[in-house]
């Protein structure tokens, strides 16, 4: 029996009304997602603003040769103090993982799978504003700078200048603060092909 064309109508405009519905939620959600993660982005700043009065200073004054001072003690409380910085950044991680929408949705495997694939890709946005005049002037504590010589010591020279060239791509970009804050749940996203724990949770 064929309907009305009244019918065919009514039917196009609740049609037209989910559309728009879903549209408005896609939306809401993306400038959800926006503000939350400027906003986490600006309280990761403020916890690196004595860093970067530190860089800062750094750059105004020339500091001793880290290779000069190369020992074995002294490798071992760089590695040390390394440790440390990537414990930190694995609770911020999971912090902003916890906060940005839908993250909590998948199951917490997903959720480590996420935070592993991305933890050096995070690491670095985190810390690009310490890439300045082609080199690294991130403080592994008070006295340990993470400059040139010392990151080819910690690995080589090979993953130093890859990660360098990457450092000065990323920051001749010229992101903004929203942008680079954008680019935290857009690297955290691109995760998809391993994940096969999410739809449990809607089973």
């Amino acid at each position: 029996m064929k309907r009305k064309y009244s019918q065919i109508l009514n039917s196009n405009d609740s049609n037209n009304k989910n559309e728009y519905n879903v549209k408005s939620n896609q939306n809401a959600i993306i400038n959800q997602l926006k503000e939350i993660s400027f906003y986490l982005y600006q309280e990761l700043m403020r916890e690196k603003s004595s860093l970067k009065k530190d860089a800062q200073s750094l750059i105004l004054k020339s500091s001793p040769k880290i290779s000069d001072c190369f020992s074995k003690d002294f490798s071992e409380l760089v590695r040390h103090e390394r440790l440390k910085l990537f414990e930190n950044h694995s609770n911020q991680l999971y912090k902003i993982i916890s906060h940005l929408p839908g993250f909590l949705n998948l199951s917490k495997q997903d959720q480590a799978l996420i935070m592993s694939e991305n933890f050096f890709t995070i690491l670095t946005v985190k810390n690009l504003e310490f890439f300045i005049d082609g080199d690294f002037y991130l403080m592994l504590n008070d006295n340990i700078r993470l400059d040139r010589n010392l990151f080819a010591l910690l690995y080589n020279d090979t993953i130093r200048d890859y990660f360098f060239h990457y450092l000065s791509s990323l920051k001749s970009l010229e992101l903004t603060e929203k942008e680079l804050a954008l680019l935290i749940p857009f690297f955290l996203s691109s995760t998809s092909e391993y994940l096969w724990h999410f739809t449990k949770n809607f089973c």
